[in-house]
């Protein structure tokens, strides 16, 4: 399989996913290249792992989406008839991704670890951590003095993993960003109370 094969069938198996969507395994891709490049890594097998990370968000659920993706990923590349060599890396590599996931060894898995962990900051991981909380752990209630708390706890379980030193760079500046965010909402919520 080439990462357009797998462009393809990530956008197919995403389509339905509101949070760990398509664009999501597109940045993950993005940060996958950007942190391979400094750490000469298998460039190909992060594209095509990074592409099909999420594949079996929607069939499981979070807390086993690392292991379900790792299995149906591996069944598409054997229909495109890798050597089992090359399925059992990407797929080891995809099974590392999550935050329960085992502990990454390879520099892939580590690679594609902290290119998720890296999704999960910013602007868009106060976005995506939002949409989760609504989505998909259903914890929210809508209550905008909860989000602090909730932003604060995707904080402390992004940083309980990064391995590159390249992504704790990235994650600590990132994670600046998002407590800005904090103090602001934060002093909002004060003056109107």
């Amino acid at each position: 399989m080439k990462k357009e094969e797998a462009i393809k069938k990530s956008r197919e198996l995403l389509q339905d996913e509101k949070v760990s969507g398509f664009d999501h395994a597109s940045r993950v891709a993005y940060w996958c290249r950007y942190l391979g490049e400094k750490e000469t890594a298998d460039l190909d097998a992060l594209a095509i792992a990074a592409y099909l990370h999420d594949i079996g968000l929607s069939i499981v659920g979070l807390p086993t989406h690392h292991i379900e993706s790792a299995r149906m990923a591996e069944a598409l590349l054997r229909e495109e008839n890798l050597p089992e060599e090359r399925v059992k890396q990407i797929g080891s590599i995809i099974e590392h991704h999550a935050m329960r996931a085992p502990e990454a060894e390879t520099t892939e898995e580590k690679i594609i670890n902290d290119a998720d962990r890296i999704d999960h900051l910013g602007a868009i991981g106060i976005v995506r951590a939002i949409a989760r909380a609504i989505l998909v752990k259903k914890e929210y209630t809508g209550d905008v003095s909860d989000i602090p708390i909730l932003l604060r706890q995707a904080i402390a379980d992004t940083k309980k993993r990064v391995y590159t030193e390249t992504a704790k760079k990235i994650v600590n500046e990132k994670a600046l960003y998002v407590e800005s965010f904090i103090e602001q909402l934060e002093k909002e919520i004060a003056e109107a109370q």
